[in-house]
């Protein structure tokens, strides 16, 4: 794992992500190697070869997130007692085009998904522990292209605290992602000799 230590959301974090255009945020795309990985290489390779402005998504969600994701990762020190290692972004020489940019690291084997979810879905979260598909490809995404051990997945509520379930690496999960990521690579040089 190759760890690049500019934060996240600058200049230098998106043209990595243009250099490598498969992350987390498509891995529910490539884990099922359907059409929604063929539209992500088709609006990357547009923006990658600028005949698209990379558009920034933002739902009240990622609002909600980075407004309180710096408080819910203390919250996770302070509960856990260990320290997060800010993260920019990671890559890794076995996974060609693929990156990640998990929320931090933990020691030498670990690593976190901070959820900031709002006072409805954390307490859902809190009777059920039941972690969202497009939560869990995400975890899976960052244990293959980070190689760690674990990820801690948690959620945090100001008013409510924070729930922390770890998660491992699911070997049927992994082999989808990475027979998806072999699909989404062919897919994407095959889109480049278009534009040779």
């Amino acid at each position: 794992m190759l760890l690049h230590k500019f934060k996240q959301g600058t200049d230098e974090w998106h043209a990595k992500r243009v250099e490598f255009p498969f992350t987390s945020t498509a891995s529910t795309a490539i884990a099922s190697s359907g059409k929604g990985i063929e539209t992500h290489v088709h609006e990357k390779m547009l923006i990658k070869h600028g005949l698209e402005e990379r558009r920034e998504v933002w739902t009240e969600a990622i609002g909600r997130g980075r407004f309180l994701e710096p408080d819910g990762i203390q919250e996770y020190e302070i509960v856990t007692g260990v320290l997060v290692e800010a993260v920019g972004f990671i890559t890794n020489k076995k996974y060609l085009l693929a990156g990640d940019s998990p929320d931090g690291l933990v020691g030498e084997n670990g690593m976190i998904e901070a959820k900031c979810l709002n006072e409805k879905k954390f307490l859902k979260f809190k009777k059920d522990k039941k972690v969202p598909s497009g939560h869990m490809w995400q975890c899976q995404w960052h244990l293959l292209i980070g190689e760690r051990e674990w990820c801690d997945y948690f959620i945090y509520h100001p008013d409510h605290g924070i729930e922390v379930l770890r998660i491992y690496p699911n070997l049927e999960k992994q082999i989808k992602l990475q027979a998806g990521l072999k699909y989404a690579q062919a897919l994407w040089f095959k889109a480049e000799k278009k534009y040779e």
